[in-house]
């Protein structure tokens, strides 16, 4: 996805902390930690695990024209709640 963002001219910009440019984000694009990419480093998968969490708190900070997109299966990066309240978390 993010090699043909590129061919196609498409600005984008990986980041450690998303709440300091949620403010200017149009696309949020969240996948999960996979538990299963970790094998015998599971320190390593509970030091990951929930550092980037989509809640109310970062919605309220994204512009309301923004897209939030999740491509499923989640663990606990998208809180329940969301995934009823906004259109493009569904």
């Amino acid at each position: 996805m993010l090699l043909h963002a590129r061919r196609k001219g498409v600005e984008w910009e990986e980041v450690d902390d998303l709440k300091a440019v949620a403010a200017d984000v149009d696309v949020l694009y969240q996948t999960r930690i996979q538990k299963e990419r970790f094998l015998d480093r599971l320190e390593d998968y509970a030091a990951a695990r929930g550092k980037y969490i989509i809640d109310g708190e970062l919605m309220k900070i994204l512009p309301q024209k923004s897209v939030v997109m999740h491509p499923l299966p989640r663990v606990d990066e998208v809180r329940v709640l969301l995934l009823t309240g906004f259109p493009s978390l569904r």
